[in-house]
């Protein structure tokens, strides 16, 4: 059961992110084209039907509908993007006083108490080669 709630969320995962970056359009676009083809080339030869498909001079209803999709939510990033710039700075004053009174205070080290004479393991020596 792990297992499978760990796939699922690695799809949904990849998902979210084609969505995020783009690629439901890709996706879209590549069924379109595919359609394309087929249909194309039940009634010419698969040369000339790819060549009418990839040409941009024949789209069909979903290419088009899928220029559509995208050049509106190009607009739609662009007016997001241009609302949310700040052009003025508003800066606030900040001000530090010294203090009246100063001391300072000692460091008192809590763990010295507990710390032995010597180390628990001694460093390694230079072993020397005759």
């Amino acid at each position: 059961m792990h297992r499978v709630c760990i796939t699922i969320g690695r799809w949904m995962l990849i998902a979210a992110m084609m969505t995020a970056f783009g690629g439901h359009w890709i996706v879209l676009q590549s069924v379109a084209w595919t359609t394309m083809i087929i249909d194309n080339a039940k009634s010419e030869h698969l040369g000339e039907a790819l060549t009418d498909t990839f040409d941009g001079k024949h789209p069909c209803p979903l290419c088009k509908s899928i220029e559509k999709g995208r050049e509106s939510e190009k607009k739609q990033d662009i007016q997001v993007v241009v609302s949310k710039m700040n052009l003025f700075l508003h800066a606030s004053s900040v001000a530090l006083f010294q203090p009246l009174h100063f001391w300072q205070q000692k460091s008192h080290d809590v763990f010295a108490g507990d710390r032995p004479l010597q180390p628990l393991l001694q460093p390694p020596r230079v072993s020397q080669v005759s």
